[in-house]
């Protein structure tokens, strides 16, 4: 296993001297707390590793970056963990003994240790510390070694290992693309053969040494150049298929673990539809190319012939030597004659040899048979690079026009591509280069972020639109903004899901309910020849027809393009955006009077009832509603294995008339309360959208608890002296009214317990809640009470004026000595829950 070590255990480092001695090459203190403390700052950065990794990124290299570490990941970039010169064990000498971390080893330092080999007398041995000694072995302390160590390789993943001073460890394993890779297949399984060209490289020496003149290049001496054959089609299926195995270099092994010499792979993405029946990936397609590499000399040639001769039997491909594809492939050697054909400019053929290109990008020289070119380099004269500021990069094959010449001048020149094929041939061709009237324009425009309100005809005046700056591009235009004003004269908009914009989120200009208009610095839109001037571009956004293209907390990207009179397109700027609307919590306004925490305390009131049920109407507990579903909660327990939705039901609609109404479970035999009574129930408010625009997740409900109460049960009634006082053998007995006993609701405000008016239908309660009040006792040996335990109405006096409360009787019985007794004063309120008052009588006798 070859591992490549890329930082080293971070400590005070011992170095041998001349004399055999020890020294520090550091001063350090023993502040081992401190010591501790910078490894613990790296926690951090250890559970961001971590939680990349779980969500199944990799890594694509690890580096040492001064006294850093940096963990470059696929998707997430570079992750820095810092290392820093305190960080791991202080190691020093005192009298000739080594200590750690302030501890004696017990390990003393010879001063004849040998230095005949020049080693480091301290180095790390399985995580802990080892002592060079005299006979030139290491001897282990058994003392952790603190800081940080990274092994491994591309092939078979990083390991990190961290180290504290208790010489705990955290191993991370960073995979990487080869070491993630599970499966393999090629061509399906089936025997495939791998064509090899391989070219006798005939330069002359006159033209060997002209090219590297001109490049700057050694060419090869070597006698054959061996390249991928054209008509090879070796088709991989790599698992998983999120990895980028474009990343990966393949190699070719065999039975006998022999890797096939000289012989590299690299993966094309192959995005094209399958054609042949396989199993099922989502994509995971590669095809694979042989890199071009030479051989020396006809020994070297004969070498390559012989290890894929048919008696080394099949080769299997691999990328990290664990997972194989099927032994499957064989190769076959062909003489071949170089035939590059033509030259390609960004992978189109350049006919009539002419191409147009833009402006500010590197462009691509190929040609159209690249497995049988060696090098390739451009030229142009001096007189164009200046005008048009070429730079050329020819290790990539790329030039770009970095200046537009201005109007007058013609926009043209002559580029001479210069090839070298894999037989030695030199030649070149000259293409006439034409500048097109794209302008290359890297604004950066932030993303915008539009709340939606809800918008009429007139878009503006409710402000359901967003804008972006024109300043951005013209700013980003630098040199080419006059030649940009003297051309522009429209412009369109596209719509797209991705920021490279390949993926229309809609089709058609304006067609997304967003519609782009240029304005003024008042806001005025302008009329298009006079986009030049425009200070913003402006998105009016329409709900009926938006909503039903872009969905919220989303971002999207509005291509904008600007083209010349004749429609020839100049240049384009990309704005993102996404838009948000208010959650439905936000559209609740909460009763301050009502609400403690999130509970709505809800006393109910016989302005709410309709046949006296239970209820409690909604809109008491909220300054601010929206008209919105509204359903009990049917997973959380509230009592037992009751849920909301099992102890009350409410209303389907959030309106004026909404109630959440208790049902009659479990109800209580003498209170008649139901189980759902004076609990805290859930109600969840939902809707779909707002102004046609679908909810976010979680982002359409707003969920509020409910305690739904009497007035009248959560008061009390007491005598309003300690006890009432009633003399024995009374006959007609003692009427027991409202100066003997006063109620409180659950706000302490006094009423009536007995009846205290009447009207045409008789006597009533003043106080509307209270439905009935009964007596009882539970020994009749002393008092009795009459008319069957119930209360005696309120009537009218003879007099026709004075209203004559109600009473309850109450008959003491013939008894000896006075004696204390307890009434039960029942006061039924209208939703039909009785509440029991204990009422103290002291029955007197003389």
């Amino acid at each position: 296993m070859n591992k490549k070590f890329l930082s080293a255990i971070l400590f005070g480092t011992l170095m041998v001297t001349s004399a055999g001695t020890f020294v520090s090459c550091k001063d350090y203190d023993d502040d081992i707390d401190n010591l501790q403390g910078q490894i613990d700052a790296n926690k951090a950065g250890i559970e961001e590793l971590k939680k990349l990794i779980g969500e199944g990124d990799y890594v694509t290299n690890v580096t040492k970056d001064g006294d850093n570490i940096v963990v470059s990941f696929k998707n997430a970039g570079d992750k820095t963990i810092e290392l820093k010169d305190e960080v791991g064990s202080i190691c020093k000498v005192e009298n000739g003994e080594l200590y750690i971390d302030g501890k004696a080893t017990g390990i003393k330092i010879s001063a004849d240790a040998p230095v005949t080999e020049f080693k480091p007398a301290v180095k790390v041995e399985d995580g802990k510390w080892a002592v060079l000694q005299a006979d030139g072995t290491y001897k282990t302390t058994g003392i952790p070694a603190t800081g940080v160590t990274v092994s491994g390789s591309q092939t078979e993943g990083f390991i990190l290992t961290f180290v504290n001073a208790e010489g705990e460890e955290t191993v991370i394993e960073l995979p990487t693309a080869a070491s993630r890779i599970t499966s393999l297949s090629v061509a399906n399984g089936a025997e495939t053969t791998v064509k090899l060209n391989k070219y006798t490289f005939g330069i002359t020496a006159e033209n060997k040494k002209a090219w590297e003149k001109a490049t700057g290049k050694t060419v090869t001496s070597a006698k054959f150049i061996v390249a991928d054959n054209a008509e090879n089609k070796v088709s991989v299926r790599v698992n998983p298929v999120d990895v980028d195995a474009t990343a990966i270099e393949f190699v070719a092994i065999n039975g006998k673990n022999e890797v096939l010499p000289n012989v590299t792979f690299v993966a094309n993405e192959d995005k094209n539809y399958a054609t042949e029946v396989r199993a099922a990936y989502g994509n995971g397609l590669y095809h694979m190319t042989v890199k071009q590499f030479t051989l020396a000399d006809d020994k070297a040639s004969d070498a390559l012939d012989k290890a894929t001769a048919d008696d080394k039997g099949y080769y299997a491909l691999t990328a990290n030597k664990v997972y194989r594809a099927e032994y499957n492939m064989k190769f076959s050697i062909e003489d071949a004659t170089a035939a590059i054909g033509g030259i390609l400019v960004d992978d189109k053929e350049v006919k009539t040899a002419a191409v147009t290109v833009d402006a500010g990008k590197a462009h691509t020289v190929t040609v159209e048979n690249e497995e049988d070119l060696y090098d390739l380099y451009l030229s142009a004269s001096q007189e164009n690079i200046k005008l048009f500021g070429l730079e050329f990069d020819n290790e990539k094959g790329t030039f770009t026009i970095t200046k537009t010449p201005d109007v007058v001048t013609a926009a043209y020149f002559d580029l001479t591509v210069h090839t070298l094929d894999n037989s030695g041939k030199v030649a070149e061709k000259t293409i006439t280069v034409t500048l097109s009237d794209v302008i290359v324009t890297d604004a950066d425009y932030a993303t915008r972020t539009l709340a939606i309100v809800a918008n009429n005809t007139d878009a503006s005046k409710d402000k359901n639109f967003f804008t972006a700056d024109m300043a951005t591009m013209t700013k980003a235009l630098g040199n080419e903004l006059d030649a940009w004003k003297r051309k522009v004269a429209n412009a369109s908009v596209a719509f797209y899901s991705d920021a490279k914009c390949e993926k229309a989120a809609v089709e058609g200009d304006n067609a997304a309910g967003v519609a782009l208009t240029f304005v003024d610095a008042e806001g005025k839109e302008l009329t298009e020849n006079a986009i030049k001037s425009a200070v913003d571009m402006k998105f009016a956004v329409t709900n009926a027809t938006a909503s039903k293209v872009f969905k919220v907390n989303t971002v999207y990207y509005a291509k904008v393009t600007f083209t010349t009179t004749g429609d020839s397109e100049l240049n384009s700027v990309v704005v993102p955006f996404k838009f948000t609307v208010p959650t439905l919590a936000s559209m609740f306004a909460t009763e301050a009077a009502v609400f403690k925490g999130d509970v709505a305390y809800a006393y109910m009131n016989v302005a709410d009832q309709t046949n006296g049920e239970a209820a409690y109407s909604l809109k008491r507990a909220f300054a601010k509603y929206p008209e919105v579903s509204l359903d009990m909660d049917d997973e959380t327990a509230i009592v037992g294995d009751y849920t909301s939705t099992d102890l009350a039901e409410v209303s389907t609609t959030f309106d004026g008339e909404a109630k959440i109404t208790l049902k009659a479970v479990d109800t209580d035999k003498a209170t008649k309360i139901p189980a759902g009574y004076a609990k805290e129930l859930i109600v969840i408010a939902s809707d779909k959208d707002y102004e046609g625009w679908a909810y976010g997740e979680g982002e359409g409900e707003y969920v509020f608890k409910v305690k739904v109460m009497s007035p009248i049960f959560e008061g009390t009634v007491t005598s309003i002296e300690s006890a009432v006082e009633i003399p024995a053998t009374s006959v007609d007995g003692y009427k027991l009214g409202n100066k003997d006993i006063q109620g409180t609701t659950y706000n302490k405000v006094a009423y009536k317990v007995l009846q205290d008016a009447v009207n045409e239908e008789g006597g009533y309660w003043k106080r509307p809640e209270i439905a009935s009040v009964e007596a009882a006792v539970a020994s009749d040996r002393v008092i009795k009470i009459g008319n069957d335990g119930k209360a005696f109405d309120a009537a009218m006096a003879t007099d026709g004026k004075t209203v004559v409360e109600g009473y309850i009787q109450v008959l003491p019985q013939n008894i000896a000595i006075t004696t204390e007794e307890t009434i039960n004063v029942s006061v039924t309120d209208t939703w039909g829950f009785v509440k029991v008052n204990p009422i103290k009588v002291k029955v007197t006798v003389e």
